[in-house]
């Protein structure tokens, strides 16, 4: 078991490409260099992957990324796993266990986010705890235009497409009245606004990753996809009082935006919803998407007339893990206690439909 080198990243991409394919995200060297290097919560000319050998060759691979915590009133090192790849040769025979272990050592926190059916089982053979499953909300601006495609096969939902409007109208009034004194505003990059929004948050929250300038430009603005995520302050007044960062997709054969990540005080999360709508109205896409477990969210949401998708095709599995003997277990196996966006992972990565 070893941390991977730069100089490693070809060999290992080769590895990976043996047993994920062509298509898979994680084949860009770039992307690495980026989200395990580059991570300001990653030493410097440290990646944050380790590899397991056999005879020379790699049979196994984790990868982690890094954060920082706030934990109550407190601040740890935690780290969310991706990038769980054993060789089907290999898998049952003891080579991620040690892995796990040697990625895991030194963080207070572990958790995970998006992993497949076979990845949760392995995370909760490891002493994980289920926290169930990352709700999605849906805003459906055009409702015919996402729903036609899911009524070929529900007859009942064929019926009611040609009174949708109704609903997306109703979603759009209240989106509108919502948002009354809060403006969103475009930006190309995060400034310092972001620390004053952080600052201002972050007590809300009991369970929250760090979103402060410098996580915000590593995370949207310094990658290699950077173009592909849209970002925006809301502004009441003089004061900027959150951000938004809108990633668009297709969903049931639409454009549609997907909400990545967002921040605000709890007493804000309305007028946020209410403009990420009104941007996605001016951009003419059917649907507004957005995955997020916040204890506050769930009402403001369906305020702005979101409903929570109750058979999303994309089901967000999370499990975390901790001491058993940490005084804050308590909220880390609170599913309640968390602050989760598409963010916390590379689950954008995988959003769409």
């Amino acid at each position: 078991m070893s941390r991977c080198t730069d100089a490693e990243l070809d060999e290992l991409q080769v590895f990976q490409r043996r047993v994920y394919g062509d298509a898979s995200p994680v084949l860009d060297p770039e992307r690495a260099r980026w989200l395990f290097g580059r991570n300001p919560a990653v030493s410097p000319g440290e990646l944050a992957i380790w590899i397991a050998r056999h005879n020379g060759a790699i049979v196994g691979t984790h990868a982690s990324i890094p954060v920082r915590l706030e934990l109550g009133d407190q601040e740890c090192q935690a780290q969310s796993g991706v990038d769980v790849l054993a060789d089907p040769a290999w898998r049952g025979k003891g080579v991620m266990d040690p892995l796990v272990a040697a990625v895991v050592a030194g963080y207070r926190v572990w958790c995970l986010l998006g992993m497949t059916e076979e990845g949760y089982r392995f995370a909760l053979r490891l002493g994980s705890v289920p926290l169930g499953t990352v709700p999605v909300y849906a805003h459906l601006i055009e409702p015919q235009a996402v729903l036609s495609e899911a009524a070929l096969s529900r007859p009942w939902l064929r019926a009611a497409i040609p009174f949708t409007w109704v609903a997306g109208a109703l979603g759009g009034l209240a989106s509108q009245l919502r948002g009354i004194g809060a403006d969103p505003v475009a930006i190309d990059a995060f400034d310092e606004r972001a620390d004053a929004i952080w600052r201002d948050a972050s007590p809300s929250y009991r369970l929250i990753t760090r979103r402060d300038a410098t996580w915000l430009r590593w995370r949207f603005d310094d990658g290699p996809y950077r173009d592909r995520f849209r970002r925006w302050y809301v502004v009441r007044g003089k004061r900027t009082v959150g951000y938004f960062v809108l990633r668009l997709r297709r969903w049931h054969g639409e454009a549609a935006y997907t909400v990545v990540d967002y921040l605000c005080a709890p007493r804000d999360l309305g007028a946020l919803f209410a403009c990420a709508v009104r941007v996605a109205q001016r951009d003419d896409v059917a649907a507004l998407l957005c995955p997020t477990l916040n204890p506050f969210a769930g009402a403001r949401l369906r305020s702005v007339g979101f409903l929570r998708l109750r058979q999303a095709s994309r089901v967000i599995r999370f499990a975390a893990w901790c001491e058993a003997d940490d005084p804050a277990r308590y909220l880390v196996v609170d599913r309640e206690s968390w602050f989760i966006t598409a963010a916390n992972s590379d689950v954008d990565e995988y959003f769409d439909e």
